[in-house]
């Protein structure tokens, strides 16, 4: 079995050449089988950037997964992901999959009508309007699960920070995400649960393998295709098929995420929010309890690691002077 499992990794690194992972290969080939029929078939590319929760309608905020961002702002809020490995002044090229949805329907009329070829390739993207980092993403959803729309059950007070090295990174994943999910899964083995946060993180670690490529490169894409065939649409039109980012509260949008995480994938309920947010301040408090027990203990290390090593060189200095005399 280790043997097949060897060739079946040499066998995807050769299928994949350059490209990062199996989700980029898997797109570039249906792109590729579209091309070829374009000449036969009324065929159009629309490349949407990285596809994220709803903005405006029907449900603002809503997603059926946890990929992408949803997820990552879940496990912070949840408190089992402390450390990323990314660029955090880089920023990644997001999309509501409403507008996306919107522009899928205004491309084919726009194709049908105009009867456009030239435009069978449409970017629709969100980086020539606005632009936010990856740090900026992280701080307005840790505000928002910290002071506005809790979680229900948060391992530890949401914390930790993104890292450019990754050896740090490296580091840090194991004392802050395997030891506690170590302690805390053999705890509630002891206490009679099921054991959780192992397979939480093993998951986590498997979606950074995929997820660090995109958060640690950053791409300026053309949109300038769909930026004309927006300029074709009327005022109505406009506003009833937004493709645009005028009027997006950044901070609202998160929460709106964030709430419908809660509601539709996590299956946590308004009612529940006073006792998330109870819930918070305690761990809040045993948050900083535990950085000051921790940072004292390091701090009584070294006043006795320099305090033992100050007696033992006296010692040493001492102990010839007296050979010495009775010499």
């Amino acid at each position: 079995m280790p043997r097949s499992s060897s060739k079946l990794r040499e066998s995807a690194q050769r299928i994949l050449n350059k490209l990062p992972n199996s989700y980029a290969f898997t797109k570039a080939l249906g792109e590729a089988l579209a091309v070829e029929a374009m000449d036969h078939i009324p065929v159009m590319i629309l490349r949407p950037s990285i596809v994220i929760p709803i903005w405006q309608e029907p449900i603002p905020g809503w997603t059926d997964n946890i990929n992408g961002p949803t997820g990552l702002l879940i496990g912070a809020g949840k408190g089992v992901i402390r450390s990323m490995y990314c660029k955090s002044n880089s920023y990644a090229d997001y999309l509501p999959v409403d507008v996306f949805i919107n522009g899928i329907m205004i491309g084919v009329w726009n194709y049908i009508h105009y009867g456009d070829k030239k435009s069978s390739v449409i970017n629709f993207t969100s980086s020539a309007e606005i632009k936010v980092t990856w740090s900026e993403m992280i701080d307005a959803g840790r505000e928002i699960i910290m002071n506005r729309v809790p979680l229900n059950g948060v391992v530890w007070y949401p914390g930790g920070s993104m890292k450019h090295s990754r050896l740090y990174h490296n580091i840090c994943v194991f004392f802050f995400h395997w030891i506690p999910a170590v302690f805390i899964d053999i705890l509630l083995f002891c206490l009679g649960y099921k054991p959780v946060l192992m397979r939480v993180q093993r998951r986590i670690n498997k979606g950074f393998e995929v997820f660090e490529y995109y958060t640690n490169n950053q791409w300026d894409f053309k949109s300038d295709i769909a930026q004309t065939v927006r300029q074709r649409l009327n005022t109505r039109e406009r506003r009833d098929y937004k493709v645009d980012a005028g009027g997006l509260d950044i901070s609202k949008y998160f929460e709106d995420c964030i709430r419908a995480a809660r509601i539709y994938i996590l299956k946590e309920y308004d009612d529940t929010l006073p006792a998330a947010r109870r819930h918070m301040k305690v761990m809040w408090f045993v948050d900083l309890v535990t950085r000051c027990l921790f940072w004292g203990f390091v701090f009584y290390w070294l006043y006795s690691w320099t305090t033992s090593f100050g007696s033992s060189a006296t010692t040493s200095n001492v102990f010839p002077a007296a050979v010495v005399m009775e010499s």
